[in-house]
């Protein structure tokens, strides 16, 4: 794993973000991901995984009640879930508390995102996932990629990023049998990768291995897959996607409201209609400044 750089920082609005340095660059162009450690606090992570485990509560009557596999859509999120595997899924989760978007302006994550795709970015989508312990031999995987369309669309040998995914741990994954997100270091420079199976583990994989508070960065087009947590204790992680504002999102992000201009521009907001998400006006993307002064001003 590659070290930590000294991290360039600037005052943007009264907040401090962090650049991403040429090494970790590197690393995640390489690779298709990047670990940064020790991103959130104690006190965060407290706060974080009290209100994840209270969805998850509020919603056990439903696991119980349905079948052992489905995809429901209740009054606050959408859920998929796999009570065989201890897999359950709740989609667009954010909604639920305020601490879930506050995690949008991270000082130590915003800048390195917007240093990969740019400024003219937004939400596109976000999931919450919780692994509980399970009692199987079984080592089920779901080799895939991201945007499912997106990839059999462009098939061609000039298949772009055009999002990435950032996932908060709330839990400790420094084993391999934590449910941990497994990928394929390289995999998303490959448009046509072969894999033996796609629910068996492949010889080129390998598990990410993070700390509770840590954060990965990984590019769309890697592939990478879910495991099964055989371990004493639940795997939580929150994500959090990026694409550029030109996609149309996969959750309805529109429909937050907030005074923050930097939360306004990942929620798609646009004073210019439709023609702001390609040619957008100043005020509806605050992060293009920062990204000038970031990237630009300190080259």
């Amino acid at each position: 794993m590659i070290k930590n750089g000294a991290l360039l920082k600037i005052v943007h609005q009264n907040n401090m973000f962090s650049r991403i340095n040429n090494e970790e660059k590197k690393f995640f162009n390489d690779n298709g991901f990047l670990i940064l450690k020790s991103v959130l606090d104690l006190d965060e992570i407290k706060k974080l995984k009290f209100k994840s485990l209270e969805i998850y509560s509020e919603n056990q009557k439903i696991f119980k009640s349905l079948r052992i596999k489905d995809e429901i859509i209740n009054s606050i999120i959408e859920l998929r879930y796999d009570n065989e595997c201890g897999f359950y899924h709740f989609i667009n989760f954010i909604k639920y508390d305020e601490c879930f978007t506050n995690l949008l302006e991270n000082k130590h994550v915003l800048g390195k995102i917007i240093g990969l795709l740019g400024w003219n970015i937004q939400l596109y989508h976000t999931h919450l996932n919780i692994s509980k312990p399970v009692n199987t031999d079984k080592k089920i995987f779901n080799w895939h990629q991201d945007s499912d369309r997106i990839n059999l669309d462009l098939i061609n040998d000039m298949n772009p990023m055009l999002s990435l995914k950032v996932g908060f741990y709330l839990t400790d994954n420094i084993e391999n049998n934590c449910g941990n997100l497994f990928v394929i270091p390289g995999s998303h420079k490959k448009t046509n990768l072969k894999l033996k199976s796609l629910n068996t583990l492949s010889n080129k994989a390998i598990p990410i291995l993070a700390r509770s508070g840590d954060v990965v960065l990984f590019d769309r087009r890697i592939w990478h897959s879910a495991s099964v947590n055989t371990n004493q204790y639940d795997r939580i992680v929150l994500f959090y996607g990026y694409s550029y504002r030109w996609l149309k999102p996969r959750d309805n992000i529109m429909e937050f409201k907030t005074k923050s201009k930097i939360k306004k521009q990942l929620y798609g907001y646009s004073t210019n209609g439709n023609r702001g998400y390609t040619s957008p006006l100043l005020k509806d993307v605050p992060l293009k400044k920062i990204y000038e002064e970031l990237y630009e001003n300190n080259s």
